[in-house]
């Protein structure tokens, strides 16, 4: 320990609390006074720390980034796990990364509880933790209530998060195959690489597809008119 606290700047109660929450793995104790601490703690602890400093992101949101980075943790690993999961891809607040609880985004919104726990129920809106929502949320919840004042029932939406599902599912298995074979190192860089731009390629292929489609429409309805 007192290593660990000398090469991380670290106090002991803190690493001792990080091990007790999860953050960290269980050191191997060889007596009751006596712990060796995996070299991997230095590593864990700068993560932990820069997604505090840089974030403000809570112990539970830095735990789950920490479950996708697998056994060789780096910052830049636990960055870009950070971007695919909590940060936005379009045009937003300069508070990006800001949290808010329940009550916070019933505020921002002035949506009421019940319709908070609609747009959950329907899997329209995704928190990435329980009662804990970023500014990804914020936008999304203040557009979907948009589309409700418009008179638009939120439940005709409910094609999507089943569309999505499939898609993410095929990712996943295309990401298996991608990397079939390769070594660890091998693999987060593929993973890494297409987690990044299968997104961008659904934006993308969105857009054009939903031109595409809106455009025959307005072509069919001109034609109608003029017949």
């Amino acid at each position: 320990m007192r290593e660990i606290v000398e090469k991380t700047g670290e106090n002991k109660s803190t690493i001792l609390h990080y091990i007790r929450v999860g953050l960290l793995p269980e050191p191997v104790r060889t007596s009751k006074n006596m712990a060796y601490y995996p070299e991997t703690y230095v590593e864990l602890i700068n993560i932990i720390r820069t997604m505090q400093s840089r974030f403000f992101l809570p112990l539970h949101a830095i735990k789950r980034i920490l479950g996708f980075i697998g056994p060789n943790p780096t910052v830049d690993r636990a960055m870009h796990m950070h971007e695919l999961l909590y940060k936005m891809e379009y045009a937003a607040p300069d508070d990006l990364d800001r949290t808010y609880n329940r009550e916070e985004l019933l505020r921002e919104t002035g949506m009421k509880s019940g319709e908070l726990a609609n747009l959950e129920q329907l899997q329209l809106l995704v928190p990435f933790e329980k009662d804990m929502y970023n500014t990804d949320d914020l936008v999304i919840a203040k557009s979907l209530m948009k589309v409700k004042e418009n008179n638009i029932s939120l439940q005709s939406l409910d094609f999507l998060p089943d569309l999505v599902g499939q898609l993410v599912a095929k990712s996943v298995d295309f990401r298996d195959l991608s990397i079939k074979g390769l070594a660890e190192e091998e693999e987060w860089e593929i993973t890494r690489f297409l987690s990044g731009n299968l997104i961008g390629f659904n934006n993308y292929l969105m857009r054009r597809f939903l031109y595409r489609e809106l455009k025959k429409k307005c072509k069919a309805g001109s034609v109608e008119v003029d017949q």
